[in-house]
């Protein structure tokens, strides 16, 4: 969706102004104006990487598009692990494999332990299924 210009660009890159233009004036210099400079444009243009967003400005942003959406879990606004929770159990129901790679998980143990709720409800749903027979 960013179609990053170099591989070192984050996947949630910041909007923070201010860092934007510190990493810009490491470009052109600190005494340039930069005021008729889309910095995005000069960012991508040097393929210089802007800084990622930090993880309280993503827990700001969750929490205003959760009100925006009046989305509630258990009295209070999505939180950024929840959010990466979801996602790892979806990924770990398509393939396990897949989903110690993508979370990052060192050990195939590792995911298997995070998402051991999961392998206790599948063993559970096969004991069923089995005994049904």
């Amino acid at each position: 969706m960013l179609d990053p210009p170099t591989g070192e660009w984050p996947v949630f890159p910041t909007s923070h102004a201010p860092s934007l233009y510190q990493v810009a004036r490491e470009i052109i210099g600190n005494e340039a104006d930069l005021s008729d400079i889309d910095v995005d444009e000069l960012l991508r243009e040097h393929e210089c990487p802007p800084p990622s967003i930090t993880v309280d400005a993503s827990r700001r942003r969750i929490k205003k598009m959760c009100e925006a959406a009046g989305i509630e879990i258990d009295g209070e606004y999505l939180k950024l692990h929840g959010a990466r929770r979801g996602i790892g159990h979806k990924l770990f129901e398509k393939d396990r494999g897949e989903a110690q790679d993508l979370l990052g998980h060192q050990s195939p143990e590792t995911t298997k332990q995070a998402y051991s709720d999961r392998v206790a409800e599948e063993r559970s749903g096969r004991v069923s299924d089995l005994l049904d027979e």
